[in-house]
């Protein structure tokens, strides 16, 4: 019988576990192992698997972020490319290639702070045969001696087995970490106290709707003729036992009005007292609350609300700024998990005996609008010509800052092209010339006729 790779939530908390993790799990892990629960949180919170979905859609293309081999001048070289992409072609399917690599490196690195990998040489000459994704909660840290290097450790199989790592095939990288703290910052890890609340806010919103929000009906029960009938009609002389009758009667009722469902009418004696509809509570001024602790959620996600779609009605600056700040904290992350897997291609060129080094080379996220972009190159070229015109510089300074390199074909400076914005005509400021391009000698034969 073969052994199976169960899903990771039951391989994480034993065999009677379930893949949906119940409360009692919560629990057990917020208490023991708060930062494995960090790596259950996008299974547990949709605001976090939002967050991290969004952040995978923005910063990983499908195909994952090209890995390139440069020679000495930077200049892309086509073949050593080729080379680092056929690796990544071979990975088997349960990587899923460079976008798989990528994909998996960044989840990783944003619920614990750490990315790391290992790569497995092939035989002599022929490079890498595999590049694995480690889970950095396996691993451990130390110093052979106090002025060496970090050591790495990886748990092998149950909790006293450690394998060391060489330093030449396996490469990490931490995430704002401390100083001499080999371990990184998860990004969510203030946002795991947030995600208890929030599920205890919501089951506390659910029990809310479900016990007081809807009108109930209250039931009188009369304790007075109950212990008369039990008197009376059934001659319970012994107080005691009246009093137990007059309990037994009361508890069935209870029960009885249990089994009752919200939309069952009922049936009573004529004689007997009628039922009392009770209002629900109300939930005014608890908005302001929920939206509260979404924001801290939020937060925690080191998201802006903007970003997660809560808030809209801001201004197109703000909106800007907040992408801006997004774009460039995913380009810093971007960097840090791409160091370990560069290193690993370029471990791959180095045992091919290929004298290349490999590098990342993708296009960098944008932070502004085209057409915004536009409209300020064409002010930033109008003035810079402006200058030119009116002789407080040469042509070659306008192309050098214009286009980073001198001049093409030389031109005549006009003798002055005015205010590029109000002046078309360009005759502002030439000497006999008016804005509308007349001498003084016509306009004053023009005011003659006017006249």
């Amino acid at each position: 019988m073969p052994r199976f790779i169960s899903r990771r939530s039951d391989r994480e908390l034993g065999p009677n576990s379930r893949t949906l993790l119940g409360r009692g799990q919560l629990a057990f892990l917020a208490q023991n192992s708060p930062i494995r629960l960090l790596t259950f949180l996008r299974d547990i919170c949709p605001q976090v698997d939002f967050a991290i979905t969004q952040d995978l859609a923005i910063a990983i293309p499908p195909e994952g972020l090209p890995i390139v081999a440069q020679n000495e001048k930077q200049e892309t070289d086509e073949a050593g490319s080729k080379v680092i992409r056929d690796l990544w072609k071979s990975l088997p399917d349960e990587i899923g290639g460079l976008g798989g690599l990528q994909t998996t490196q960044m989840l990783v690195a944003k619920f614990t702070g750490t990315s790391a990998l290992e790569a497995v040489p092939a035989k002599r000459l022929d490079g890498v045969a595999r590049v694995w994704p480690v889970d950095p909660l396996t691993l451990a840290f130390d110093r052979d001696t106090p002025d060496s290097d970090m050591t790495v450790y990886q748990r092998q199989a149950g909790l006293t087995q450690w394998q060391r790592l060489r330093s030449t095939t396996f490469f990490w990288n931490a995430w704002n970490h401390w100083v001499d703290d080999p371990w990184g910052k998860s990004d969510y890890s203030t946002v795991l106290p947030e995600v208890l609340v929030d599920l205890a806010l919501v089951q506390d919103l659910r029990d809310s709707v479900h016990n007081q929000a809807w009108p109930r009906k209250g039931v009188p029960f009369n304790w007075e003729n109950t212990y008369k009938i039990a008197a009376d009609i059934f001659h319970l002389s012994d107080k005691e036992k009246a009093k137990e009758f007059v309990a037994n009667q009361f508890d069935m009722v209870r029960k009885k009005l249990k089994e009752i469902q919200p939309d069952e009418d009922i049936l009573f004696d004529s004689s007997g007292g009628n039922l009392v509809p009770l209002p629900g509570g109300g939930y005014a001024g608890i908005e302001p609350v929920i939206d509260f602790f979404q924001k801290r959620i939020f937060w925690g996600c080191k998201k802006l609300p903007t970003m997660m779609g809560f808030g809209q009605n801001v201004s197109e600056s703000f909106g800007t700024l907040s992408w801006i700040v997004q774009a460039l904290e995913l380009e810093k992350f971007r960097a840090f998990i791409l160091e370990p897997i560069v290193k690993a291609a370029q471990l791959h060129l180095d045992l091919k005996g290929i004298p290349l080094t490999a590098a990342a080379k993708y296009t960098r996220l944008r932070t502004s609008d085209a057409l915004v972009d536009a409209q300020t190159r064409s002010i930033e070229i109008q003035n810079e010509l402006l200058l030119w015109a009116n002789g407080l510089q040469t042509q070659e300074e306008v192309a050098v800052k214009l286009t980073g390199s001198g001049v093409v074909k030389p031109m005549d400076a006009p003798a002055s092209m005015g205010n590029p914005n109000g002046n078309p005509s360009g005759n502002q400021g030439k000497a006999g010339v008016n804005p509308t391009g007349q001498s003084a000698a016509e306009q004053k034969a023009s005011q003659k006729r006017t006249r």
